[in-house]
């Protein structure tokens, strides 16, 4: 089987990661695929313990009324929902992507939020999730479904800014690997195999 993905923006310049202190999710507000409301559970845990943090979440969907009902349940107060907007500026400002889906095809915005050096956090319940993360090195990968051992991830890395910044440059750096350029040279390569053949 060959597979190659699609290409992604190129990485901002390095001194550009100035961040605010945000959980951002990005995503169609579906609960059978993204699973949005375990990320309103997992930031339930955290929200009191993090007065200077937010969560944002990005996208729109047949369920975002009753997103919105499960943070009003959860008495979540700094919770935003933005709706269906460009999301790159938000991948440049936040400092962590949360991905709660349950299943994914090869995710866009796992490489998206990396180039922009916003650390991706997964679930590794889908295959491309491994493909795309080296978890500990450049994201994190977390065992489906521990809500609690994705609040705690999030709670050490929220702690840790230097651990933080660098996963960060890490991110920028892998995010390369689904540039245009590599890319190209890929379906270049396989078009040559094929021409040989």
């Amino acid at each position: 089987r060959i597979f190659i993905p699609g290409p992604y923006p190129p990485p901002p310049p390095q001194n550009s990661f100035k961040k605010r202190k945000v959980l951002l999710f990005c995503g169609r507000l579906n609960f059978v695929q993204k699973r949005p409301d375990i990320f309103l559970k997992i930031w339930a845990r955290l929200e009191k313990d993090f007065p200077e943090w937010d969560a944002e979440i990005l996208g729109d969907g047949r369920d975002t009324n009753a997103l919105k009902a499960i943070a009003k349940s959860l008495r979540l107060s700094r919770v935003h929902f933005r709706g269906f907007v460009a999301p790159k500026s938000f991948y440049e400002q936040a400092p962590i992507l949360c991905m709660t889906s349950s299943t994914e095809g090869f995710p866009m915005v796992l490489c998206e939020a990396s180039s922009q050096g916003c650390v991706p956090v997964a679930f590794d319940s889908f295959a491309p999730a491994s493909e795309i993360i080296d978890s500990g090195k450049n994201g994190i990968l977390i065992e489906p479904f521990d809500l609690d051992a994705y609040a705690g991830t999030l709670r050490r890395l929220m702690n840790s800014p230097e651990e933080l910044r660098a996963l960060s440059v890490a991110a920028v750096e892998n995010s390369k690997r689904f540039s245009v350029e590599k890319i190209g040279e890929e379906w270049t390569n396989l078009f040559t195999k094929l021409i040989r053949k």
